[in-house]
């Protein structure tokens, strides 16, 4: 499948909850606030799940108690595609006293090359024989800031097994060590097992499976 879907869950402050699903072919991923320790994919996908307040301007009708008021918003991944492609949100919008500020955000996000794990973090069904695992085949990013800036992309061939980095003209063979770096903005994964898995992306010599959990131990690479 191309799609996925998410669970929307919105909380009256009466208590009532209205329940809400959405196709989604690309997840857009908040980046957590910078600390002295790097975050990862799964820290990302918490801060993406975390129920929010909204504001007192963002109200609703509650079917229920039919008042005008801000809820609590939560939102889920309830089934993933085979293609999983995960935007990291890098530029943000400040606003300022008298204008919008914009500030693109530069943190390193850690991210496995092969078994990215997101069970724990998929609350629909899930299939035993095609799992949400996946291996990533692509990566773009962007170098510079808001004024101007250059994309390159870093992908997989799926003859060869090696990683090659795309810079305008110049393709050359990178090494994976400088896969995971401060320019990645979009990332493309394949699911890694299942009927519609590609063996495209598979790797005569897989690590094992890196699984992202919300307890997972900050000091692992």
């Amino acid at each position: 499948s191309c799609f996925g879907q998410l669970r929307s869950r919105v909380t009256c402050k009466c208590g009532h909850v209205s329940v809400k699903f959405d196709e989604f072919s690309s997840v857009s991923l908040p980046i957590p606030e910078s600390t002295d320790i790097t975050a990862d994919i799964s820290d990302c996908l918490t801060k993406f799940s975390a129920e929010e307040q909204m504001l007192d301007s963002e109200t609703f009708q509650c079917s229920k108690c039919k008042e005008h008021l801000p809820p609590k918003k939560k939102i889920e991944l309830w089934s993933v595609p085979d293609i999983l492609i995960i935007h990291l949100k890098r530029f943000q919008y400040l606003p300022g006293a008298t204008f919008i500020q914009r500030e693109k955000i530069e943190d390193l996000i850690r991210f496995p090359i092969a078994n990215l794990d997101i069970s724990s973090f998929v609350k629909g069904p899930i299939d035993e024989s095609a799992p949400p695992i996946y291996n990533l085949y692509a990566v773009s990013e962007h170098m510079g800031g808001l004024n101007g800036g250059h994309y390159t992309a870093k992908c997989l061939n799926a003859d060869s097994d090696k990683w090659f980095d795309f810079n305008d003209s110049h393709v050359g063979e990178v090494d994976l060590q400088k896969i995971v770096s401060k320019s990645a903005y979009v990332l493309f994964y394949a699911r890694a097992s299942g009927p519609s898995s590609s063996s495209s992306t598979s790797s005569a010599s897989v690590p094992a499976p890196m699984k992202m959990t919300k307890q997972q131990d900050k000091t692992s690479v």
